[in-house]
C-alpha cells in the first residue's frame, strides 16, 4: 500500500496541476500544498499512533547536518549544469556534495546510533533490488517531467487538456502496482521485472517517437505502456530489498530505499533538464527555427536518458534470485551478543 501511494502521486500529479493551471493559476499549485499539508498535520496530531515502542536514541546532529549539506549541494550542482555548464561553482558544489557525503557515510558507520543503519547497503539481496527501484523511480520522474511540458511546448496542447490526458496512465498505475504485489507472492521478483523492463522500454520508445505533428492515441498508448512497466519493476524490486533484512533493519532499509528514490528522482529531473536543453542547443545549432520541433527533438534526449534507466534496471535484474527463491540466510551476532540472520 505504501508503494502504491508513493508510485501513485507523480503520476496523478500532472493531472492535478494541469487542472488547477486550466482553471486557476500555477500559484494554486502552491495553495493546495499548503492546505494538503495543514490536513496532514491535523491528521497525524489527532489519529497517529505509534505501532513500536519509541527507543529514543540519541540523535547525531552532525550526521543530520551532513546529510541536507551534501544531498543537497549534489542535487544543486547537477540541476546548475544545464544553465552554467561545469563553472567552477557548479564542480564546487558537486565535489563538496560528495566529499560530505562520504564523511556521511563513514559516520554512521562508525558511531553507536547512526541515523541509518548504513551495513543494509552491504548486503548484496537489498543492494541490488535498491538500485533498481531506484533507477526505475529516476525514470518515472525524468519521464513525468518531460512528457506534459513536450505536449503543451511541442504539441501545443492545453494545460487542462494535458492533465486530462495524463489521468488513464496513473490509473493504470495504481492498478498495477496493487497486482505486482500480488504476482510478486506467487512469482518473485525477476519475471516481473523483466516484463516491467520490456513494457517500460516499448513505452519508452513511442515516447522517443513522438513528433509535432502525433496525435493523442500515440502518446496514450506509449504513456499507459510505460505506467504499466514501471510498478512491476518498482513493486517487485522494493518487495525483494525488504524481504531480504532482518526485522531490526527494516525500517533502516524502507528509509534507505525511501532517501535513494527521492535523491536519485531529483537527479534524473535535472538531468532530463540538462539534456532537453543540450537537444534544443543542437537543434537550433542545426539551423533550426521551430521552437516546437526543437523542444520535441530535446525531450528525445531526455527519453534516451530513460531508456538507459531501464537498461540499467535490466543488467541488475539478472542478479536477483530467480523465480520465489528465497535468499539464503546466514547467521551472524549482533550488538549484545544475539544471532541474527542476514539474507546474502
Amino acid at each position: 500500500m505504501a508503494g502504491l501511494v508513493v508510485m501513485f502521486a507523480p503520476v496523478i500529479g500532472p493531472t492535478l496541476a494541469g487542472a488547477l493551471i486550466g482553471a486557476l493559476s500555477w500559484r494554486a499549485i502552491f495553495a493546495l500544498f499548503a492546505v494538503v499539508a495543514v490536513i496532514a498535520i491535523v491528521c497525524i496530531a489527532a489519529f497517529f499512533v505509534t505501532p513500536i515502542e519509541c527507543t529514543r536514541p540519541a540523535v547525531d546532529i552532525l550526521s543530520i547536518i551532513a546529510s541536507a549539506l551534501g544531498f543537497g549541494c549534489l542535487v544543486a550542482g547537477v540541476s546548475l549544469i544545464s544553465d552554467m555548464g561545469f563553472s567552477a561553482a557548479v564542480v564546487g558544489l558537486l565535489v563538496i556534495g560528495v566529499v560530505v557525503l562520504a564523511f556521511y557515510a563513514y559516520r554512521q558507520l562508525h558511531i553507536a546510533d547512526p541515523l541509518l543503519d548504513l551495513r543494509a547497503l552491504g548486503i548484496a539481496a537489498f543492494r541490488t533490488p535498491a538500485i533498481m527501484v531506484s533507477c526505475s523511480f529516476a525514470c518515472t520522474l525524468a519521464f513525468m517531467y518531460l512528457v506534459p511540458q513536450e505536449l503543451q511546448r511541442g504539441l501545443g496542447m492545453s494545460s487542462t487538456l494535458v492533465g486530462l490526458l495524463m489521468l488513464p496512465g496513473g490509473i493504470v498505475n495504481a492498478v498495477c502496482t496493487l497486482m505486482a504485489g500480488r504476482l510478486f507472492d506467487r512469482h518473485g521478483a525477476r519475471v516481473l521485472v523483466w516484463i516491467g523492463v520490456v513494457m517500460a522500454a516499448i513505452g519508452g520508445a513511442l515516447f522517443f517517437a513522438i513528433g509535432v505533428d502525433s496525435g493523442v492515441v500515440l502518446f496514450l498508448a506509449a504513456h499507459i505502456i510505460v505506467m504499466v512497466g514501471i510498478p512491476f519493476i518498482q513493486q517487485s524490486a522494493q518487495s525483494a530489498a525488504l524481504k531480504s533484512l532482518p526485522g531490526r533493519m527494516a525500517a533502516d532499509g524502507s528509509t534507505i530505499l525511501n532517501t535513494m528514490q527521492q535523491v536519485c528522482g531529483a537527479i534524473a529531473t535535472a538531468v532530463a533538464t540538462c539534456l532537453l536543453g543540450l537537444g534544443q542547443t543542437g537543434y537550433a545549432a542545426g539551423g533550426g527555427t521551430n521552437a516546437a520541433q526543437g523542444f520535441v527533438d530535446g525531450s528525445r534526449y531526455g527519453y534516451m536518458f530513460g531508456l538507459v534507466l531501464v537498461a540499467i534496471v535490466l543488467v541488475f535484474s539478472f542478479m536477483l534470485k530467480g523465480g520465489k527463491e528465497e535468499p539464503k540466510l546466514v547467521p551472524v551476532r549482533v550488538d549484545g551478543g544475539a544471532v541474527e540472520s542476514l539474507a546474502v
